[in-house]
């Protein structure tokens, strides 16, 4: 009685499954929610002690960079000096991340069909979306949800009305938003000027989002040249952060506030890039250029079929917002953080001329679909380092690939001096 009962239940998941093999659209959407589960696994972490060490810094002894975030939670009394509370916030704010990734891809319409959905597939298969669940805690997370809330404005009024706010606020939070997500957040508009015919049109357009565009800038140049603080209010606020945290102290940020970004780009040139290893720039290339080439020629190609009356210069601006986060190798030794940005605005940017084309490819052809698996491929294969020391470890392989180039560079190139 119970076998024959239990028949048309796998009758139907029978079924169900067939389904779900035999429609393309239903296997890559579920296809792309599993690898981005995998992905976000491979990098799951709690917050480091670092960050939330950093996490601690306000406004209470006078205005400092990286100081919003903790004077925004001191506001409204959430002891993130707790390192339980804060551990909860930092993934209270990855969950906003993810949303505002699903509500991005709503509105650009990146489930609907086929191709778009490649894009989907191989951006939450690739290494970037597990490195942007393992910065968890970090402004990063914060940075990339303005982005994605800001880009999810269609009326470039509104929008570039909400940048004029949010541009500054980021950069409060961390200064690096000017060279990471601000090109992201204006090619919508950089877009709608290339697309006038008339140039008296275009002109609006570009004053539109000048004046958000300017108004970060001027914010990161104030922070920028703010007056060195002293070693006695460095000490003071070593002393206050020291004093109400509940978890060891994980990184120095009142030697961090006394460095300029003169300063850090000075110690850059004459130290860190010219020490930096070539084996690292190989493994990220191979990390991260498959997913960016892929988003990248994706992006360019539904510009050139939405007609857009100049696409080589729309392309060009699509090609120069992914590149634009590189430029933080010559401020930070985070080369993978860095290309991560990049992966991060090449499927932005397959979102925005998404939401700008009226038009919806219904199928896709086989050399998008072939392309697609291609890069997937190569995500699931890829590894490397993460923040802080961390190191996935799904493949045992990697270390082994490491090692003999080392001694490939050890053998046959001259040692850095």
């Amino acid at each position: 009685m119970a076998h024959g009962t239990s028949r048309p239940v796998v009758d139907r998941l029978k079924i169900m499954f067939r389904r779900a093999l035999s429609n393309e659209i239903v296997f890559w959407r579920a296809l792309t929610i599993l690898l981005g589960v995998f992905a976000y696994l491979k990098g799951a972490r709690l917050p480091t002690l670092y960050i939330a060490t950093e996490a601690q810094l306000n406004y209470d002894h006078g205005l400092v960079k990286r100081g919003l975030f903790g004077a925004f939670w001191k506001a409204f009394h959430v002891p993130i000096h707790h390192y339980a509370v804060f551990a909860v916030v930092s993934y209270g704010l990855l969950a906003v991340l993810i949303v505002a990734l699903i509500l991005f891809i709503r509105r650009a319409h990146l489930f609907a069909d086929e191709v778009n959905v490649l894009a989907c597939a191989v951006f939450f298969s690739s290494y970037a979306f597990t490195y942007i669940g393992h910065l968890v805690g970090r402004m990063d997370i914060l940075l990339m949800t303005a982005t994605l809330l800001v880009l999810t404005i269609e009326n470039p009024w509104r929008r570039n009305a909400v940048l004029l706010v949010v541009g500054p606020l980021c950069v409060l939070l961390h200064e690096m938003f000017v060279l990471t997500f601000l090109p992201l957040c204006v090619l919508p508009s950089v877009l709608n000027a290339l697309e006038k015919r008339r140039l008296k049109d275009g002109a609006l357009e570009a004053l539109l989002f000048a004046v958000p565009v300017a108004a970060t800038w001027v914010a990161t140049f104030a922070l920028a040249w703010l007056p060195a603080i002293s070693g006695d209010q460095a000490a003071q606020i070593q002393a206050d952060i020291v004093g109400r945290i509940d978890f060891p102290v994980g990184s120095h940020p009142w030697k961090l506030i006394r460095q300029s970004a003169v300063m850090t780009l000075a110690l850059m040139l004459g130290w860190a890039l010219p020490a930096y290893n070539p084996i690292a720039w190989f493994i990220s290339a191979f990390i991260f250029l498959p997913p960016i080439i892929f988003l990248t020629l994706l992006a360019c190609n539904m510009l050139r079929a939405s007609n857009d009356p100049h696409p080589r210069w729309g392309a060009a601006a699509i090609v120069a917002t992914i590149a634009v986060p590189a430029l933080m190798n010559v401020l930070g030794t985070d080369l993978h953080r860095w290309h991560t940005f990049c992966v991060f605005n090449a499927f932005g940017a397959v979102g925005i001329v998404m939401m700008r084309s009226r038009s919806r490819t219904r199928a896709t052809s086989p050399h998008w679909r072939n392309g697609a698996i291609l890069v997937i491929a190569l995500n699931l294969l890829a590894g490397g380092a993460l923040m802080d020391y961390y190191k996935d470890a799904p493949y045992p392989y990697h270390d082994h690939i490491e090692s003999g180039f080392k001694a490939l560079h050890e053998r046959h190139l001259p040692a850095p001096h």
